[in-house]
């Protein structure tokens, strides 16, 4: 059965999240959770609800408070109310030590919890009882639910995964369950503190996991970027904006400062709101330091980075979480939220392409989303420094301004003719995401709705690959949304098969 969830956290917590703050937001080198103690804010916490169920999360006294509205939701079932910390990553043979502290208003109050795959299939380490055990997915047991107290609990355990594990959520369940535990009823009320997930075996160059280890040496002449410090001015770099998203942009004490004047534009998505910087190219198998410094005026401001083609299509390295990592088209992974703090992190990682890459851009995407992260509220203010992009096998003669020298053709006049989606037509049968009517659903249909959006005298869809593009609300007409839910098919996220659907289907199909 599909389940709605609806998450309420943004919009629960931006008071929360607004408020003024001296607490760092950066964890400690062996703790993965984001936000522990709730002294002023929630994310990266969330809280799900489904159906008819309701809840109201707030801080409260340096404690997550959960007020119950309405128990009962559209399965019945525990899981219909819940409070959730996606982005965990565990590694195999390391411990990990697993608490948290809970009260209720009442004696008795069922709670559930595991550290599980976001699709609820694995169960990894579960709440049993009175404490913490290994779960199902780890020859371990399911779990029963522990009963909460008017006095808080402490609840721990201790976590040795004998399998990497990523992407996976520690999920809290307690709304009313006709069959899997769950007795909670409207007016009800549960607290949550002191959450805590630590490595107790991981040496600190264990985080992040993201392959970086050396500090290598600098030499300024193999630097890519064309302005780093913005000691002089902001240079080199972009700045984009889809009205009615507009930010405001200057050299502030030696960093860029940006100031969000209104955060939301017109596909509503965190790339309504960019800074960026063009013609970057790369030598396949050669090593690149990429690293930046980032903050923001409240603590968790929600970012992106990404070196990309400049057409979105491809991803080569992603800002993930607290690092910088090797993108999809590296073989790697999307990224992950980052949460900024009010003082500078460092963000950093090292490059290494598998193929040669020609005018690429290195992009921030900052503006408000619905789909695909993003949190900023008019007001917000965020500044960059330090910005590198070090070539590490590179000789002085290798880096002119596109990173390096590009072979000479023998006719370098002679005018290039790009062919036209249309003409790669090849049949007039409907196959939704088949934008380019090639037969098939690919990353290349994608991109060809890009270039159709983006540049639409150059790039032709024909008319039956438009019927084919329009997957998302079909007869709407063809839009971004489009293209990244043919994406979303290539990230193994949704099935083609499942084409045409809902704006609603499809956010059903990324958050489970």
């Amino acid at each position: 059965m599909k389940k709605v969830f609806k998450s309420i956290a943004a919009s629960l917590v931006s008071v929360a999240m607004i408020a003024p703050s001296v607490a760092n937001f950066s964890v400690s080198a062996s703790q993965l959770i984001g936000e522990t103690t709730f002294d002023n804010k929630i994310l990266p916490w969330q809280a799900v609800q489904c159906g008819n169920a309701e809840q109201n999360v707030q801080v409260q006294s340096g404690a997550l408070l959960v007020d119950i509205f309405s128990a009962n939701g559209a399965d019945n079932e525990r899981w219909d109310l819940q409070l959730r910390h996606r982005d965990l990553d565990f590694k195999a043979g390391h411990t990990y030590e697993v608490s948290f502290k809970a009260k209720s208003n009442r004696d008795g109050l069922e709670l559930c919890s595991q550290i599980a795959t976001i699709t609820g299939d694995e169960y990894y380490f579960v709440l049993d009882k009175d404490s913490m055990k290994t779960g199902p997915a780890m020859g371990g047991v399911w779990g029963e639910a522990a009963k909460l107290t008017e006095e808080y609990q402490t609840f721990t355990g201790t976590f040795t995964p004998d399998k990497d594990i990523q992407d996976a959520e520690w999920s809290f369940h307690y709304a009313y369950g006709m069959k899997y535990q769950g007795n909670a009823q409207a007016g009800d009320q549960i607290w949550f503190d002191d959450m805590s997930i630590i490595c107790t075996s991981c040496a600190e160059s264990d985080y992040p996991v993201c392959g970086y280890e050396e500090e290598p040496v600098r030499d300024s002449a193999a630097q890519l970027l064309g302005e780093t410090t913005f000691d002089e001015g902001t240079g080199s770099w972009k700045f984009v904006e889809a009205s009615p998203a507009k930010q405001n942009f200057y050299v502030d004490d030696g960093a860029l400062h940006i100031e969000i004047l209104s955060a939301n534009g017109a596909d509503r998505e965190k790339w309504d709101l960019q800074m960026k910087h063009e013609e970057l190219c790369f030598k396949k198998d050669h090593r690149y330091e990429v690293r930046f410094k980032a903050k923001s005026a409240r603590q968790g401001m929600q970012i992106s980075s990404q070196i990309a083609s400049p057409s979105g299509e491809e991803y080569y390295f992603v800002l993930d979480k607290d690092c910088m990592a090797m993108g999809p088209c590296m073989d790697g992974m999307w990224g992950r939220i980052t949460y900024l703090s009010t003082e500078y992190q460092t963000f950093k990682g090292i490059f290494t392409p598998t193929q040669d890459l020609e005018n690429v851009e290195w992009t921030f995407q900052y503006a408000n989303g619905t789909q695909y992260d993003g949190d900023t509220v008019n007001g917000d203010e965020l500044w960059f420094d330090d910005m590198s992009i070090i070539c590490l096998d590179c000789e002085k003669v290798q880096v002119p301004e596109c990173g390096y020298k590009s072979p000479v053709t023998e006719n370098p006049e002679e005018e290039v003719t790009v062919p036209t989606v249309e003409e790669t037509s090849a049949s007039d049968k409907t196959i939704f995401g088949d934008a380019n009517v090639d037969g098939n659903v690919t990353i290349a249909d994608a991109t060809s709705i890009f270039q159709a959006l983006g540049n639409p005298d150059k790039y032709i869809l024909s008319e039956q690959g438009k019927a084919n593009a329009d997957v998302v609300d079909n007869g709407d007409g063809i839009s971004a949304l489009d293209a990244l839910a043919i994406q979303a098919v290539n990230a193994k996220l949704v099935e083609s098969e499942l084409f045409p659907m809902t704006r609603t289907e499809y956010s059903i199909k990324l958050q489970r």
